[in-house]
């Protein structure tokens, strides 16, 4: 019995899997951004001294989805020459489809997978290595229910960042870049704050009352400590309708 107990609660210590692939038509973005994805979260895991991560990054390929292989999450990078349209076949294969268009050019299309617009898959890489990052190493408690189970319809995901030598001098420089989109067009932002320990709840609270008094609503708050960052870092990461022509 005393041995049964301890197996089931070493259980508790085993951290979740959480399998991510990339699938592109372009072998070379592809592999790219699965390369770009390790290593942004292998430095940020060594920044915040921790040794394992809880996502499993790979290429979806053929001999994958011929074998009915379901991933947690699945990114579809879409070349220009591509349209929204071959989504349509890939929903099956992932519980949450993150769909990646470069450039101006976002089709207004409702297919039940997330849109993302970025200047190109180095940011989106980077973005997503901190969410996920985030997801798992937050000092916040974070409830991602409504997340997983929100799907774009008619917006794309738009990103900002700015830096400071603390969070209300970052919080300066993003605000110019929050404030061009109406608050109305805003769905399930997030904002990833990566700063020292030194940081207080009160600073917390003054981020998140200057994002209300700008759009009107609270982002979800991801919270990343280290000694080792050298400054504050905002990354915001929400959903825009497409006609707010925002970033």
């Amino acid at each position: 019995m005393k041995t049964d107990s301890v197996s089931a609660d070493a259980s508790w210590l085993i951290p979740p899997r959480v399998t991510v692939g990339v699938l592109s038509s372009d072998a070379q973005s592809q592999d790219m951004f699965v390369r770009r994805l390790n290593w942004h979260s292998c430095n940020l895991m060594t920044l915040l001294e921790r040794e394992q991560s809880w996502h499993e990054f790979s290429l979806c390929t053929v001999e994958s989805r011929l074998t009915g292989r379901r991933y947690d999450e699945l990114h579809v990078l879409l070349t220009a020459i591509e349209t929204a349209s071959v989504i349509d076949g890939l929903l099956p294969l992932a519980r949450v489809v993150h769909v990646h268009h470069l450039g101006a050019s976002v089709p207004l299309e409702r297919f039940g997978a997330r849109q993302y617009q970025w200047p190109s898959l180095e940011v989106a890489a980077r973005v997503f290595a901190k969410l996920y990052t985030a997801q798992e190493c937050s000092a916040l408690v974070v409830d991602r229910s409504d997340e997983l189970s929100w799907v774009d319809e008619g917006v794309v995901n738009r990103s900002a960042f700015s830096t400071g030598s603390d969070c209300v001098q970052a919080m300066e420089q993003l605000m110019p870049q929050l404030a061009v989109v109406p608050a109305t067009h805003v769905r399930q932002p997030q904002l990833i704050v990566e700063t020292t320990p030194h940081g207080s709840i009160a600073t917390l609270a003054y981020v998140q009352a200057r994002v209300k008094a700008c759009l009107g609503l609270e982002p979800q708050i991801h919270l990343l400590l280290s000694e080792r960052y050298p400054e504050c870092q905002l990354t915001w990461l929400a959903a825009h309708d497409n006609q707010s022509g925002c970033r």
